[in-house]
């Protein structure tokens, strides 16, 4: 693949992003994903050591696979359609990435092991009171800077070192029913 790439524009009818597709594309600053994109899976690795400095996932992505954006050290916004049916961020999916802030989407169900670990300057992390998510795995905020966050009624498993190496957490919201 052209290393020198600066540049992507992904097509609307592309359903997945394969492994390894944009891997260690050191140039590469720029996805450009229509929002009417058909995209469904970002399979593991794909955009691992690119310069991307912020992506916007389509609506009807269902999974970003393991270390999917891990080593993006530009990476300083991920954003979610608003109507989006995202369910699984896998295990290192935005590893070691400066995104400041995150809203996650209330259809995902499954944070996966490490997948925010080591984005040192991560604060905000939403999480909707509607939200569907029922695990967040071991060490998934490990190193951050989170301040607080919210445990929804749905969230039926928080593993070990869950709230490891989080210095900054003060507040911890248990949503009733849970």
């Amino acid at each position: 693949f052209n290393l020198s790439i600066e540049i992507i524009k992904i097509p609307i009818g592309l359903t997945k992003i394969c492994e390894y597709a944009f891997s260690n594309c050191n140039n590469l600053t720029t996805v450009l994903i229509p929002k009417e994109s058909n995209l469904q899976i970002i399979e593991s690795n794909a955009f691992k050591y690119t310069s991307i400095t912020s992506i916007l996932i389509p609506p009807h992505v269902k999974e970003i696979q393991d270390s999917a954006f891990s080593q993006c050290f530009k990476l300083k916004q991920v954003e979610f359609m608003e109507n989006s049916e995202l369910q699984i961020i896998g295990a290192n999916a935005f590893k070691d990435t400066s995104i400041l802030k995150i809203s996650i989407p209330s259809k995902l169900e499954k944070i996966c092991e490490s997948a925010f670990s080591g984005c040192k300057n991560l604060k905000y992390f939403t999480i909707p009171n509607d939200s569907k998510l029922r695990s967040i795995e071991k060490d998934a905020f490990l190193n951050t800077m989170i301040y607080s966050i919210l445990i929804p009624s749905n969230l039926i498993q928080l593993n070990e070192n869950i709230f490891h190496k989080m210095n900054n957490l003060a507040k911890i919201d248990i949503l009733p029913n849970n």
